[in-house]
């Protein structure tokens, strides 16, 4: 049986720009456990300054919200169809959230993309499937100027090859407005940001060793694409100041025995030309799931790094990509995301086992 385990904790770090080490102090922490066949992709910041988090809960999709103190307000399932999940959730303007996933028909073998649309105590207002007779899916979902929503996933039913990145826009009612498949190799999507243009970036993969990055303008229609050859997966993106990237990534195989490698962060230029790329040489392999521009102006990441086992990695850099410090437990096998909830005080969700979730609260 897994039992869901979210933990949220508060870690004072003592490292000032220029020192070489920081010394985490755990402030608290919490575990929030939600019953066996549970899990959560992804958490978001809530108005109050609490927090939501989105997956599943006994093979239902399923929310919960807590306080700014990481205790419980309330959780809601939803019974949707066969086996649904969230795999995104994002608060909208009118204070409620919008959630994203993929479900299973039952007369089909195959997921559709799900959207549901709640206020914000969590009630449904509205729920959509998308996709045709093979597998789609929704990863991330984003809320557009419009108030409408952009959403990216993958699709074989829309796919001239095995499977394409599948890019929706719908209206703030959920209905479709247009959508594109992005082809390249076997394509999986990781994130997707609303660029300053009006248009869209998106991460994801190529086949199983490229790293991807498309850009499309504010109807899906590609601008130009950029290729990492051998560099596995680009994992994150946010848009800098001056209308670059930082992205984040990792390389999954470095040897025939070994199935994971090393992590990196990368800064582009606003058509997609690196100005410099650096890897993460913490622990014997890591992978970096998450990157977001913190309010000094430099970096942060999430994600996982080797030593016995695996350990959550966080790491703060400045505007030039050089490390500030760095944090990792070995209580966690992953953090998968990290936000400042305000200056130099983090929030970072991850997880202890290969389905339970974990959050912990980072001060600096």
């Amino acid at each position: 049986m897994n039992t869901v385990k979210i933990i949220i904790g508060t870690l004072i770090l003592f490292a000032l720009i220029g020192m070489s080490a920081a010394i985490p102090v755990e402030k608290w922490n919490k575990k929030i456990e939600m019953g066996d066949n549970s899990y959560f992709n992804s958490f978001q910041l809530a108005k109050n300054g609490g927090y939501i988090f989105a997956g599943q809960i006994n093979f239902n999709s399923a929310i919960v919200k807590t306080n700014k103190n990481g205790s419980i307000s309330w959780n809601k399932t939803y019974d949707i169809l066969n086996n649904s999940v969230f795999s995104s959730v994002q608060l909208t303007t009118d204070g409620g959230f919008i959630l994203a996933g993929s479900t299973r028909p039952i007369d089909t073998f195959s997921d559709n993309g799900l959207l549901v649309k709640t206020d914000k105590d969590g009630n449904e207002l509205w729920t959509k499937y998308f996709g045709g007779e093979e597998y789609d899916s929704f990863n991330i979902v984003r809320q557009t100027s419009d108030d409408g929503y952009i959403i990216v996933g993958e699709s074989s039913s829309f796919s001239d090859n095995l499977q394409d990145i599948w890019l929706v826009k719908i209206d703030k009612d959920g209905n479709e407005m247009w959508n594109r498949t992005l082809s390249s190799n076997y394509d999986s999507s990781s994130d997707i940001k609303i660029t300053s243009d009006g248009g869209y970036v998106i991460t994801g993969s190529s086949g199983i060793t490229n790293g991807l990055i498309f850009k499309v303008d504010g109807y899906g229609n590609k601008q130009w694409t950029k290729i990492f050859e051998t560099q596995g997966l680009v994992s994150s993106i946010q848009q800098t100041s001056d209308g670059g990237y930082i992205v984040t990534g990792y390389t999954p195989f470095i040897s025939v025995h070994q199935n994971r490698g090393v992590g990196w962060i990368a800064n582009l230029t606003k058509k997609g030309k690196i100005t410099w790329k650096k890897s993460i040489k913490h622990g014997s392999y890591n992978e970096i799931q998450s990157v977001r521009i913190t309010n000094d102006g430099g970096y942060i990441i999430a994600g996982s790094m080797a030593n016995d086992g695996l350990d959550g990695l966080l790491v703060k850099f400045n505007k030039k990509g050089k490390e500030l410090w760095i944090h990792g437990d070995d209580a966690v096998y992953e953090f998968q995301d990290v936000i400042e909830t305000s200056k130099n005080k983090y929030t970072i969700f991850g997880y202890t086992d290969p389905y339970p979730r974990i959050i912990k609260i980072v001060d600096k």
